[in-house]
C-alpha cells in the first residue's frame, strides 16, 4: 500500500494582525469552519465568535463615526508601501462628514484625490453598521462601478474578525451581509435601479453618464419613495452641461436640496507649485483647469461665447409635464411666433416645437415641446394646438427630410393651419404666408439650407450677445454649451444633441425677413444697430465723437472722431447695411 502522508486539518483562518498598522485591538481567532465556503478571509453568515468587552467597545466606537473606523481599520494597498492603513486628508474627513450630515450631496474632485477609495470606505461602514439596507453603486461603464465593488470587497476581507459582518453571497458584483444589507453594482443605464428601494444610491464620475437626465429622472424616484434616503454623487468636471452641472449650479442657487463640497488639486498635501507646472507643461493648461482645478470648462468654439452661458438661468416650468414646458401662459396683447424641428421619433434625435414671445425685448421662450418617440403622423396635431394655445400664432416648421415634409404637408394641407409660414428660394418670397406668398414657388416650411443655417447662426450669436433673446429654458441652455465649431459650420459636440438649437437657428434667420417684421411691428436690424452704435463708435474712436450737427440718420453716424477715423465709422455704416441686405 503507497504511503500517503497525513495532512493536517486547517483549524483557524489566517490571524489578522493589521500588518504594519496594527489595529488598535487585538482581533479573534476564526475557526476554518466558520469561515465562508472556503475563504479564509471573510466570516460566514451567522458564525459563532466569542467577542470581550473591549471587541464590543471598539464595535460601538467605530459604529459612532466612520471617520475613526476608515482610518483605524480599512486597509488600502499603496504603490510604494504595499497594505497599508487608509489615512485621510482633512478634506477626505470633510467629504465624509458631509456624507453623514446630508442625504443628497455633490461632490466635485479634482482627478487622483482619492474620491473612490474614500467612498468605498463611507459605504464599507454604512454597510456594516446599517441593517437591512439596499446600496447601489453606479457608474456610466459596468467596469467603473466594479472598481468601485472591488475597493469595497478589499476593505472587508482585510477588517479583522471581530468586526467584520458575516455574508450570504459574496461575489463580484454583489454582497449580502448577515444583517440582510445588500451592496451591488450596475451601469446607469436606465433600467439600473429602476424598481428597487434603495436607501443609499452612489454615482461615481457622474458627468459622464450617457443620456444623464434620462438616467436621474428614471432613479430619483427610487429616492424620493424613502424619507432617509440617500445619493452621493463624486465626478470631476466635464464641461458647463448634463446632469450633474445642472444639479451643482442649482444647488449653490438653492434650488435643489443637494449640498455641495468640492476640493481642487491644492487640497493635496504633497502637491506643490512645482508638481502644478509640470502637470501644465505635460497635459496643457485647459486641461489642467478642468482636471483638477475644477473648472467648468465648456466645449471649445461654442457659437454663444462662454461669458454670455454663464449669466443664463433657467427656471422652472409652470406645469408639470415630462415633454412640454410651459414658462409663460398665453396673453392675448401679446404676439408669438412657433418654430419646429421635426424627427423620425425612433428614441434618438428630439422633435422640439419652440414657442416665442416676440412683443418686447428680449424675446423669451414660451413654451417648449421636446419628444424623442412622438411619432410624425402625431407631431403636426402637437405643433397645431401649441400654436391654438398661442393665438393662433405663425409656425416655421423645418422640412429638409421626408419627416419633416411630411409634418409640414400635414399640418398645412390636412389639417388647414392657415398660419404656417411658407417660404421660397426666390429670397423675395421668404416669408410670406400663402395669400402673401410670390407664385407657386413659396412652399409651406423651410429647408435648412448651409446659407440659412449661417445667417441663423450669425444671428442668433448676435441677439444673444445683446440680450435680445432670453433663453431660460433648462434642455436649450445645455444644448448651446455644446454647440460648437465644427469644419465650416456648427453641431453638437460629440455624445450631445442640437435639437432645441434648431428652432432658435430658424428663428433667428426668419427675424430679417419682411413678414417678420410686418408681424412684429418692429425691425430688430434697425433696433440692434441703433443699440449697439455707440459701444461701436466707442472702441473706434477712444477720443470720443464731434457732433457736425448733420440731421439725417445716415450722416450722423458718419461723425468723425479727433483722431480722424473717418473711414472707420464709414465701413462699418456698410457692413450694417450689408448685414440688413442679406
Amino acid at each position: 500500500m503507497a504511503y500517503q502522508p497525513q495532512v493536517k486539518a486547517i483549524e483557524y483562518a489566517p490571524y489578522k494582525s493589521g500588518g504594519k498598522n496594527p489595529f488598535p485591538v487585538p482581533d479573534i481567532y476564526l475557526p476554518y469552519s466558520e469561515c465562508y465556503n472556503g475563504n479564509v478571509l471573510i466570516k460566514k453568515a451567522e458564525a459563532k465568535t466569542e467577542l470581550t468587552q473591549a471587541h464590543l467597545d471598539e464595535i460601538y466606537k467605530c459604529a459612532s463615526d466612520p471617520v475613526y473606523f476608515i482610518e483605524n481599520y480599512c486597509r488600502i494597498i499603496s504603490l510604494d508601501d504595499g497594505i497599508v492603513s487608509f489615512k485621510l486628508f482633512p478634506f477626505q474627513k470633510d467629504m465624509i462628514r458631509n456624507f453623514q450630515a446630508e442625504r443628497f450631496t455633490l461632490s466635485l474632485l479634482a482627478r487622483q484625490s482619492g474620491k473612490t477609495q474614500v467612498v468605498a470606505g463611507y459605504i464599507a461602514w454604512f454597510a456594516i453598521f446599517n441593517p437591512t439596507e439596499q446600496i447601489a453603486i453606479l457608474a456610466n461603464k459596468a467596469d467603473a462601478a466594479q472598481e468601485v465593488m472591488d475597493r469595497i470587497r478589499f476593505m472587508l476581507e482585510n477588517l479583522p474578525f471581530f468586526l467584520q459582518p458575516g455574508v450570504k453571497i459574496y461575489n463580484r458584483r454583489t454582497i449580502v451581509l448577515d444583517t440582510d444589507t445588500k451592496i451591488f453594482s450596475s451601469a446607469t443605464g436606465g433600467s439600473g435601479i429602476r424598481g428597487r428601494s434603495c436607501s443609499l444610491v452612489y454615482i461615481d464620475e457622474a458627468c459622464f453618464i450617457e443620456k444623464d437626465m434620462e438616467f436621474y429622472e428614471s432613479t430619483y424616484p427610487v429616492l424620493s419613495s424613502g424619507q432617509k434616503t440617500r445619493m452621493i454623487m463624486t465626478s470631476t468636471p466635464r464641461g458647463a452641461r448634463g446632469m450633474f452641472y445642472m444639479l451643482w449650479r442649482d444647488a449653490l442657487e438653492g434650488k435643489n436640496s443637494y449640498k455641495t463640497y468640492q476640493a481642487d488639486w491644492t487640497a493635496r498635501p504633497e502637491r506643490d507649485i512645482r508638481w502644478r507646472n509640470e502637470t501644465v507643461a505635460n497635459i496643457g493648461y485647459s486641461r489642467f483647469k478642468q482636471e483638477y482645478e475644477n473648472s467648468w470648462v465648456g466645449s471649445t468654439g461654442t457659437l454663444i461665447p462662454m461669458k454670455v452661458l454663464e449669466t443664463l438661468q433657467w427656471i422652472n416650468p409652470i406645469n408639470d409635464d415630462e415633454s412640454l414646458c410651459v414658462y409663460r401662459k398665453y396673453d392675448p396683447s401679446h404676439k408669438y411666433i412657433t418654430v419646429a424641428d421635426p424627427s423620425e421619433g425612433t428614441g434618438n434625435d428630439y422633435s422640439v416645437i419652440t414657442v416665442i414671445d416676440i412683443t418686447e425685448y428680449p424675446h423669451r421662450i414660451a413654451a417648449k415641446y421636446r419628444n424623442n418617440d412622438i411619432s410624425p403622423l402625431l407631431l403636426p396635431h402637437t405643433i397645431l394646438n401649441m400654436c391654438m394655445e398661442y393665438g393662433n400664432c405663425p409656425v416655421l416648421v423645418e422640412s429638409n427630410s421626408a419627416c419633416g415634409g411630411q409634418v409640414t404637408y400635414i399640418l398645412y394641407y390636412e389639417l388647414e393651419y392657415e398660419n404656417v409660414i411658407l417660404t421660397s428660394n426666390n429670397e423675395k418670397s421668404i416669408g410670406g404666408l400663402r395669400e402673401g406668398g410670390k407664385g407657386n414657388q413659396a412652399m409651406p416650411g423651410v429647408r435648412t439650407s448651409k446659407k440659412v443655417k449661417s445667417i441663423g447662426c450669425s444671428n442668433l450669436k448676435t441677439l444673444m450677445e445683446n440680450n435680445y433673446l432670453l433663453v431660460d429654458d433648462r434642455d436649450t441652455i445645455e444644448e448651446l454649451g455644446t454647440f460648437i465649431a465644427k469644419g465650416t459650420s456648427y453641431e453638437a459636440d460629440d455624445e450631445c444633441h442640437d435639437d432645441t438649437i434648431t428652432p432658435l437657428i430658424l428663428y433667428s434667420w426668419f427675424i430679417k425677413s419682411e413678414y417678420f417684421t410686418e408681424y412684429c411691428g418692429s425691425d430688430i436690424g434697425v433696433d440692434l444697430y441703433a443699440k449697439n452704435m455707440k459701444k461701436e463708435m466707442d472702441n473706434v474712436m477712444p477720443f470720443g465723437v464731434i457732433n457736425r450737427g448733420f440731421d439725417t440718420q445716415e450722416n450722423h453716424y458718419r461723425a468723425y472722431s479727433l483722431s480722424g477715423s473717418y473711414e472707420v465709422t464709414e465701413n462699418l455704416y456698410k457692413s450694417f447695411q450689408e448685414w440688413m441686405m442679406e
